[in-house]
C-alpha cells in the first residue's frame, strides 16, 4: 500500500507499507515482512547507494524485529508506464488555445510523440548510464517500470 506524506518541512514523500495481514501471518519468520516488503532487499540496498534525477530516492526504510515493513521514497505523481503515459499524452488536445487542435495522425503531431519519446528514452539511458557506473544493473527494463 502506498500512502503520500508530508515531513515536518512539508515536502510530500509516498510512504510504501507492508500489508497487515502478511506482517501478522502466524509463524512469519523474519523474512517474510522482507520479502514481501515493497522492495526486496537488492532493491533496497541499490535505492540506498543511487542518488539520480530520474531514480526514485529513498529517503528512510523503516524496520522492526519482522525486518523492513515500510519505505519512504520520493513521492511520483500518477505513475504510469511509459505506454500509457504516451497514450495519456497523445490523447490531449495539443492546442492550448482550445481549438479543435491537430489531428492525431498529423506530421506535427507524430513529431511531438516522437520527440517526447526520446525525451523520456534520454532520461531512462541517463538512469541507466548511473546505475552502470555504480556497478548496478537492473535486469527488468520495460515501459511499465
Amino acid at each position: 500500500m502506498v500512502f503520500r506524506v508530508l515531513d515536518e518541512n512539508s515536502n510530500v514523500w509516498a510512504m510504501k507499507i507492508v500489508r497487515k495481514r502478511v506482517y501478522e501471518l502466524k509463524d512469519a519468520s523474519g523474512e517474510v515482512a522482507t520479502s514481501l516488503s515493497p522492495v526486496s532487499e537488492p532493491e533496497l540496498r541499490a535505492l540506498q547507494k543511487l542518488s539520480h534525477p530520474n531514480v526514485v530516492r529513498l529517503r528512510e526504510a523503516i524496520e522492526d524485529t519482522k525486518g523492513v515493513v515500510a519505505l519512504c521514497t520520493t513521492y511520483v505523481e500518477r505513475p504510469l508506464g511509459l505506454d500509457r503515459y504516451l497514450q495519456s499524452t497523445l490523447a490531449k488536445n495539443p492546442d492550448p488555445t482550445g481549438k479543435k487542435g491537430i489531428h492525431p495522425f498529423s506530421p506535427q503531431r507524430l513529431d511531438d510523440a516522437c520527440t517526447f519519446l526520446a525525451k523520456r528514452f534520454v532520461e531512462i539511458v541517463s538512469a541507466v548510464k548511473h546505475m552502470h557506473a555504480q556497478r548496478m544493473y537492473h535486469f527488468d527494463i520495460k515501459p511499465a517500470n
